[in-house]
């Protein structure tokens, strides 16, 4: 009898709540072995299946895992199934274990896999593992979800003690697979590893599964990713440690820096859970220990708060599930946004004339990341400039952004847009030059990404942003005045 692991936005070893539920199976012997399972489906994904940069991020992390799995003797299995489906289909299962699904469509495809489960005598097990918190369990004194992030705030910290957040070790050493020993990379824990010939057998046939989906040919041109972030579990640790031991002492005021190293760049990781968010904030509270001065200690709480911040916008999908395509503020579904195609491009591009928003809009398409504080400069030129949807803005994004999270990708968009939670106000634009020189003085952020700048092929800037203000400020006067009426 086997224990199936399903693996969704978990794509890790370490910390892996129900990868330890499955070998605790194994170890008290009643299950003989592990079967992981990833389904790429939309069943899983619902409208919102990986973007094409990501594909090649996943792809890359799914050969990562299926090479470590396979040192244990375990298979992953690749399919298009839906897992309640596959479930349905196998074999010999004793139990299924999964972490809790964070993505709207995931949580119903969880329901359809308990159901099949419980059907068929099979035992299912869901374990709490890629957030700090349950989604629904943070209210307000009503009972109501919150919608503003500084209250939720206070409730997260008073609700969710430290202690909590201690990830956990996956013990291989239960008697699963034999062989010589060695130490799993963030476990600390004993593993037993199989002979090479049958590593490498369950590597190729896994791998072979992993071919068949064609997300190795969805890398955007010749984009190095690697460049940017290091492909791996390891390689999460190691940047995780890199940033706690230092960098997160001057995140306070280094992080609105795009030209410098000063955020923790762990967002890819965390994405597709090949780190888990109770890694980071163990390290994070091992910094805070560590902090030497009032400004490490406030760089240290400015960094937990954006940790804070990624819950609370799962917190808003987990109650508001309509909220990526709708927004949480309904009457904004009538605001007047401009259809402008060939502006839309413009701004997809980097070709607005406007240095700060175009050198964003490059990084972007040349590495599948952004600085978070060019985001909201690009989100805020798009929304209000332009007059262009929050909705296009988050679609591009969703398939732009090796990080892509749908949670926040969503709360980032309607702040923009101001129809979400915690929104930024409608009258609050920003002003594209003033945030050049403020946030990238001495142009090194901007002379990176934009070759051409000062010279005559980079273009004149596509509107002239007081007039463009004005013309947001008119059409939301009158938006709300019909609300109003």
């Amino acid at each position: 009898m086997k224990a199936i692991v399903w693996m969704h936005r978990d794509l890790r070893l370490a910390d892996h709540p129900a990868l330890c539920g499955a070998l605790a199976t194994v170890a008290e012997g009643v299950a003989s072995r592990v079967e992981v399972v990833y389904a790429w489906s939309d069943c899983v994904y619902g409208d919102w299946m990986p973007g094409q940069a990501q594909q090649g991020w996943i792809y890359e992390h799914l050969q990562d895992v299926l090479l470590r799995l396979s040192e244990y003797g375990v298979r992953l299995r690749v399919t298009r199934q839906a897992p309640s489906v596959y479930v349905a289909r196998a074999r010999g299962v004793h139990g299924v274990h999964f972490n809790d699904p964070l993505l709207p469509a995931a949580r119903q495809e969880a329901d359809r896999l308990c159901r099949e489960a419980t059907h068929r005598g099979i035992a299912v097990t869901q374990y709490s593992g890629d957030l700090l918190h349950d989604p629904g369990c943070i209210r307000t004194q009503q009972g109501n979800p919150y919608s503003v992030f500084t209250p939720f705030s206070r409730r997260f910290r008073e609700q969710v003690p430290d202690e909590q957040c201690e990830p956990l070790a996956v013990d291989w050493s239960g008697g699963y697979a034999r062989g010589g020993a060695g130490a799993e990379a963030g476990g600390g824990t004993a593993r037993a590893r199989v002979c090479a010939e049958t590593a490498h057998a369950l590597a190729h046939r896994a791998q072979e599964d992993l071919d068949a989906l064609g997300l190795h040919a969805q890398h955007i041109g010749a984009r190095p990713l690697e460049a940017s972030f290091e492909v791996g579990e390891a390689a999460a640790h190691r940047r995780l440690e890199t940033f706690a031991e230092g960098p997160i002492m001057g995140y306070a005021d280094r992080r609105n820096w795009p030209h410098h190293d000063g955020t923790s760049r762990l967002s890819p990781y965390l994405a597709i859970g090949v780190l888990s968010p109770r890694q980071v904030f163990t390290a994070v509270l091992r910094a805070r220990n560590a902090a030497a001065s009032d400004a490490d200690a406030r760089g240290v709480e400015t960094y937990v708060q954006e940790l804070i911040w990624r819950e609370f916008a799962y917190h808003l999908l987990h109650h508001f599930p309509g909220t990526p395509s709708e927004p949480l503020r309904l009457e904004w579904s009538r605001f007047p946004w401009r259809d402008d195609p060939a502006a839309y491009v413009a701004w997809q591009q980097g070709r607005t004339g406007f240095p700060i928003v175009d050198a964003g809009m490059r990084q972007l398409s040349q590495t599948g990341w952004m600085h978070n504080r060019v985001r909201m400069i690009t989100a805020s030129f798009l929304t209000k400039d332009l007059m262009i949807s929050w909705q296009q803005g988050a679609q591009w994004f969703w398939h732009s952004l090796i990080d892509a999270d749908l949670a926040s990708n969503t709360l980032g968009w309607q702040w923009a847009g101001g129809c979400g939670a915690d929104a930024q106000p409608y009258i609050r634009i920003f002003n594209p030059e003033t945030q050049l020189r403020k946030h990238d003085p001495d142009g090194r952020y901007v002379r990176t990404w934009i070759h051409e700048l000062g010279d005559s092929a980079y273009p004149a800037p596509m509107v002239d942003h007081a007039v463009a203000r004005g013309r947001a400020l008119g059409a939301y006067t009158s938006f709300r005045k019909k609300l109003r009426a």
